[in-house]
């Protein structure tokens, strides 16, 4: 296997990097998309439950796009 089985768009992506670590500790979220930047292998993302708002990345990856930070209502 060559490239990436897992990554993340942000400033401290590192612990959910890792498949086992998503599907142990992260099912909940990567099962209802709120993950935003996340990118996973094909064969990675066929192994996990479940789950939505995952598009595709290029012809290997899944990913839950990511949208840019929500600023609050300041007025």
């Amino acid at each position: 296997m060559d490239g990436y089985r897992a990554a993340v768009v942000g400033w401290n992506p590192e612990d959910l990097a890792d498949p086992a670590e998503l599907r142990a500790g992260w099912s909940d979220e990567l099962a209802q998309g709120d993950l935003p930047g996340l990118v996973l292998s094909g064969e990675v993302h066929r192994t996990l439950h479940p789950t939505t708002g995952f598009e595709p990345f290029d012809n290997d990856h899944e990913w839950l796009p990511y949208r840019g930070e929500r600023t609050g209502n300041h007025g």
